[in-house]
Order: structure tokens, then C-alpha cells, then sequence
């Protein structure tokens, strides 16, 4: 892809789960098998949809001058 573009870098994130962190993500899949859903689970533990925070992401974009962003996404 890069080569197709023909200029670009990567920003790799490790990421676990929504942020949560291992312990609360063990915690949402007990709730998961009770019947409720990820973001039901999140909620019912008092934690947003989605705890993850990607402003160190938004803070090398601005250090490497960047004006596009194409977003891909490990499946598995």
C-alpha cells in the first residue's frame, strides 16, 4: 500500500480489548456469558463503550507533519 502511494510511514498501536485492561476484560466476558453484550458489559462495570485513548496517535501525526490518515485494522 505504501508502495502504491509512493510516500507514507506506519504508527503501529499494541491495543488490548477497548482499554480496559486484562482483569476488567476477564471481568466482561463473565458478563458476556451471563447474556449481556460487549458494550452492555463495559457499561455494567462503569467503564465506557470504548476506553481507548489514541491521542499519543494524534501527537506523532502532528510531530511527522501528516495531513492523511489511513486507518487498518489487525482482523483476528
Amino acid at each position: 500500500m505504501l508502495e502504491d502511494l509512493g510516500v507514507g510511514f506506519i504508527l503501529y498501536l499494541t491495543r488490548e480489548g477497548r482499554g480496559l485492561g486484562l482483569a476488567n476484560k476477564m471481568r466482561t466476558y463473565q458478563l458476556q456469558d451471563e447474556d449481556l453484550d460487549t458494550f452492555d458489559a463495559n457499561t455494567t462495570l462503569g467503564f465506557n463503550d470504548d476506553e481507548r485513548d489514541y491521542g499519543i496517535v494524534a501527537r506523532m501525526h502532528r510531530m511527522l507533519n501528516s495531513t492523511r490518515t489511513v486507518l487498518l485494522q489487525q482482523s483476528g
